[in-house]
């Protein structure tokens, strides 16, 4: 009978035993879910911040090349206006030669 009441109690604390094992797991995979998606929500608020950065790198570097091609084209009209100065002072000179 002392017998059945210890291996009853032990029988009941082996089970106890077993369902703290139990929910200390599940607890365990639950904390480890939770940090990782708190690890896969860190690396996407990151990447969203990389490329808002690039995203603003590149229209700063688009302006600039818009404001060097406006500034290249504004000297290529100049050179032009230029060269046609030159091409009728030149055609007045010969025709004054010719004269």
């Amino acid at each position: 009978m002392v017998t059945t009441t210890v291996k009853k109690t032990a029988e009941a604390q082996i089970g106890s035993a077993e369902a703290e094992a139990t929910r200390l797991v599940n607890e365990a995979i639950k904390t480890a879910e939770q940090k990782r998606k708190e690890a896969v929500l860190e690396a996407k608020d990151e990447a969203f911040k990389l490329k808002a950065e690039v995203d603003a790198q590149k229209a700063e570097a688009d302006k600039e090349i818009k404001q060097r091609r406006a500034e290249i084209s504004r000297q290529e009209n100049r050179i032009d206006q230029k060269e046609t100065a030159l091409d009728r002072k030149t055609e007045v000179l010969e025709r004054r030669k010719r004269s």
